[in-house]
């Protein structure tokens, strides 16, 4: 019998590990340059909304955190 291949894992699904030091600062700069892009020399494709591309999430989570708090 033949042996059978297991299908790769796609590199998509993994899950990435979160810095969130990187997050609270990039969510702090965010706040400050009052929602224009951050780290745009980084991703030069920006979002529709001018967001980074990496944590986007994160960081509008962190956002409405810091606002309730």
């Amino acid at each position: 019998m033949p042996k059978l291949r297991k299908k790769p894992i796609l590199s998509g699904m993994k899950a990435k590990r979160l810095n969130f030091h990187k997050v609270l600062n990039l969510s702090k700069t965010y706040m400050n340059r009052r929602g224009q892009a951050v780290l745009v020399y980084l991703y030069p494709f920006k979002t529709k909304r001018g967001r980074p591309k990496k944590y986007p999430d994160e960081i509008i989570l962190t956002l409405l955190f810091l606002q309730v708090a």
